[in-house]
């Protein structure tokens, strides 16, 4: 399984344009066998960070997706709100691996 994160400055002046979009987004996932971990929005302290989490069973999983969100309107339109308003100042990326087993604190193992 690999996650994907996207971290989102957003414009703190455009918190509604800013939930309109990740609304529009957050349907998308499950469609194509993802699971999505909701999308944190600013609450307290600094209100310009937002995050996307979700998971595919693979990476190319997750290119099959992206692949096919890039055909469908509904995806187009909420990419063409974040650049009509401005809400999203820049977005960064990461693929990671989720660690879903805990392990005690015995040192001896580790």
């Amino acid at each position: 399984m690999i996650t994907r994160t996207v971290r989102y400055e957003i414009d703190p002046d455009k918190l509604s344009a800013s939930k309109t979009y990740a609304k529009a987004r957050l349907h998308f996932v499950p469609k194509p066998g993802g699971v999505r971990y909701g999308y944190p929005m600013p609450h307290e302290g600094p209100n310009g960070i937002a995050y996307r989490h979700f998971s595919f069973a693979s990476v190319a999983d997750y290119g099959a997706y992206r692949g096919k969100m890039w055909q469908h309107a509904a995806w187009l339109r909420a990419d063409d709100h974040a650049k009509r308003t401005r809400c999203i100042r820049r977005c960064d990326l990461s693929f990671t691996r989720p660690l879903f087993d805990g392990a005690g604190t015995d040192t001896r193992a580790l």
